[in-house]
């Protein structure tokens, strides 16, 4: 959300995220990205990878399911490089016909992560909806409303509108109180079209409008920086 400030990949430069720490502060402060959403549309994802290649670099022992190198196939995927995307998914261990616990909630919430943008669709949401049932059980609200919000918009795509609009109810009602805004504006175009048919049903009016209202800023601040930059283009 806004108001909290978590390590982040749109950090400027990555080796102030990673200077004088431990290997262990090194590990979770790379482990605390996957807690907070990834802004993969104007994120600092080449900043990202190296970072995430830094810890990967201190910690040789890790297996390709580990999270932190989950989350590094999310950003090659993110970046365009579906390839390795695909290789990590190949050799992750993982499998779409898996039940996952919530032990390895982050690896399983990451693993469809890639699967969906692999275009998987019906494997991610086959993993998505075993992960919440782990995760309902134990009550992490925080990683809840991050499947529900992706399960929401995979329901959306695959044409199940209505399940779509009540996965949306759920992540709205749960993330409202506690002012979760990112993981909403941060799905893109798909979510937004699902917020306007929540203002339609009536939804949590007043969160989904302000919701909205950031989509908006979010969208022109983008436009904004893309006209700077191809104006800087033009005069080097």
């Amino acid at each position: 959300s806004y108001h909290v400030r978590p390590p982040h990949p749109r950090y400027t430069d990555p080796d102030q995220l990673l200077a004088g720490r431990d290997d262990a502060a090194l590990y979770q402060t790379l482990l605390g990205y996957e807690t907070y959403a990834l802004d993969m549309e104007t994120g600092d994802l080449d900043g990202a990878l190296t970072a995430i290649r830094e810890a990967i670099h201190a910690f040789s022992e890790l297996s390709p399911g580990d999270r932190v190198m989950a989350l590094e196939a999310v950003i090659h995927q993110a970046r365009g490089d579906e390839t390795s995307a695909a290789a990590w998914l190949a050799s992750c261990g993982m499998s779409p016909a898996d039940a996952p616990d919530f032990v390895n909630r982050f690896g399983y919430f990451l693993f469809a992560q890639v699967l969906a943008g692999q275009g998987k669709l019906e494997e991610a949401y086959r993993i998505l909806v075993g992960l919440r049932v782990a995760v309902e059980k134990v009550g992490e609200n925080n990683l809840l409303i991050k499947i529900l919000a992706q399960e929401a918009v995979i329901a959306g795509t695959i044409g199940r509108a209505e399940e779509a609009l009540s996965l949306l109810e759920r992540a709205l009602n749960l993330a409202e109180p506690e002012g979760y805004i990112r993981v909403f504006i941060n799905k893109g175009k798909k979510m937004e079209h699902l917020l306007r048919r929540a203002v339609t049903a009536g939804i949590s009016l007043d969160f989904v409008r302000m919701l909205l209202d950031k989509c908006a800023e979010s969208t022109a601040t983008e436009s904004d920086k893309k006209g700077r930059s191809a104006t800087i283009n033009e005069h080097r």
